[in-house]
Parts: structure tokens; C-alpha cells; sequence
């Protein structure tokens, strides 16, 4: 946790923000950036917009989503603090843990990734939901929200893609 921030800061970035929700991590975190002699700041917290006073130009939720419960306010109070791109990071329904998990085989999951479609999954397996692009993007695109482009990419990580949604 924290990497993307320290990389930020490397390029010149300065307001850097980091909410971690998991006591182990967040102190994991705080331990990193002082080794590092980092100014970003982290928070032991749920994500809530009401975290912040200001917006930022750019809002990473990597490897987050699929975590919460409330996926649909989390996304709307992230997209509110964002100023330029919101950048999210989650599992689709082609994730090898969810088609694990479902016993969903891989020309199906391709097919369901088409289509506008939330999933759930299993705390078991640290992934309550999975989510095509479609969902996603007509979730924050069909709002008025001043995202005026979207664009999709694959992650590094199997089964995940990576979503930018500019203002």
C-alpha cells in the first residue's frame, strides 16, 4: 500500500493522500513513508468523501472496489474528490479467483464481461464482487459526475483491468 503515492512524490506531486481501511496495513504504510522520509499522509479510515475538505486532480482505487460493500457510494465520493482522472483498478469476471470460486468457464466469463454486470463473489476468497467494464463505466458515466471520456486498459494483474474516467 502506498507505492503508487511514493512514486507521485517522486514526480513532483505534493498533496498525497492514502486511506487504508486495515490496521496492519495502514501502520505497514506509515512505517514505509517515514522510512522514506515521504510526506504523504495516510488515514486509518473508511473511504468517505467527507475525509477531505478539497478535491484532487487525480484519485487512484487500486485493488479496492471489489472490497466494498457500498460500491456504488464509494465510487460517486471518489468521483466527486476528483478534479482530472479517476483511476480504478478491479477483478472482472474473468479474475481467476472469482471463476475459481463460481466454477465459470473462461468463454462465458468473456461473455458476461460484455455485458453491463455486477458479480458476487466470496469474502472467502477476499473478493466480494467482480464487475464488467460495462458496469462500471455506465455507473459513472450516466451521472453527472463531468467524466467526459473513459478509457479501459488490462492490468498486470490476470483478470482485472484498469479504468481511467476523465474530466
Amino acid at each position: 500500500f502506498g507505492n503508487y503515492l511514493f512514486k507521485a512524490e517522486r514526480y513532483g506531486a505534493t498533496k498525497l493522500y492514502g486511506v487504508e481501511k486495515n490496521k496492519d496495513r495502514y501502520l505497514a504504510s506509515t512505517l514505509v513513508a517515514k522510512v522514506l522520509n515521504s510526506n504523504a499522509k495516510f488515514l486509518n479510515a473508511d473511504f468517505d468523501k467527507n475525509l477531505f475538505k478539497e478535491e484532487f486532480d487525480y484519485v487512484l482505487c487500486l485493488n479496492v472496489i471489489h472490497h466494498i460493500d457500498h460500491y456504488e457510494k464509494f465510487l460517486v465520493d471518489a468521483s466527486k474528490l476528483t478534479k482530472r482522472i479517476l483511476l480504478l483498478e478491479f477483478p472482472t469476471f474473468l479474475d481467476p479467483k472469482f471463476l475459481s470460486y463460481k466454477k465459470i468457464n473462461k468463454k462465458d466469463a468473456i461473455k458476461m464481461n460484455e455485458l453491463s454486470l455486477i458479480g458476487e463473489s466470496s469474502k472467502a476468497i477476499d473478493q466480494s464482487y467482480v464487475y464488467s467494464p460495462g458496469f462500471i463505466e455506465n455507473l459513472l458515466m450516466n451521472r453527472d459526475l463531468a467524466f467526459r471520456k473513459c478509457n479501459t486498459y488490462r492490468s498486470p494483474i490476470e483478470g482485472r483491468v484498469i479504468m481511467s474516467f476523465i474530466k
